[in-house]
């Protein structure tokens, strides 16, 4: 299977799941949400909660880069989110930016594919949505927090 069309598989069976999963930690709605109040109060109250695990093992720093949702990112990274954590199946922040970035870059080539490919308008839309210009800028700028964050815990 082409890796590209792994990957746009892997985003919308993903998208789809945790849009509709119960069983998503609070701390993770909170941060794919961009709730900064709800974010900063659970911090407060258990500063380990930023390196806590969804049943999948993504970290809350995962749901708030995977959304673009930088100020939520920065909270993490300056609370001691570990950058470079692994969910069960080995994805990483770091993956997940850089391939939203990838797919912002490059997005008519994308969406074409997911048309020859025969997926739903309502999927290619939301993908169109998600992969703006303006969250592109957000997910520029995350990767290079996270970056910064690297090269100061070297």
């Amino acid at each position: 299977m082409n890796i590209k069309i792994l990957l746009i598989t892997i985003f919308f069976a993903t998208a789809l799941f945790c849009q509709s999963c119960r069983s998503v930690p609070e701390i993770h709605k909170a941060a794919q949400t961009g709730n900064e109040k709800k974010v900063i109060e659970m911090i407060k109250n258990d500063p380990d909660i930023v390196n806590s695990r969804d049943k999948w093992g993504c970290t809350p720093l995962m749901y708030a880069a995977g959304y673009a949702q930088v100020n939520i990112v920065k909270l993490f990274i300056d609370a001691g989110a570990d950058i470079d954590s692994k969910g069960t199946k080995g994805n990483t922040v770091w993956m997940s930016v850089r391939g939203n970035i990838y797919y912002c870059k490059n997005l008519e080539e994308e969406i074409a594919s997911l048309q020859k490919q025969k997926y739903p308008q309502a999927n290619i839309d939301a993908f169109r949505k998600i992969h703006s210009p303006e969250n592109q800028k957000k997910w520029e700028e995350i990767l290079a927090i996270l970056i910064e964050a690297k090269e100061k815990n070297k």
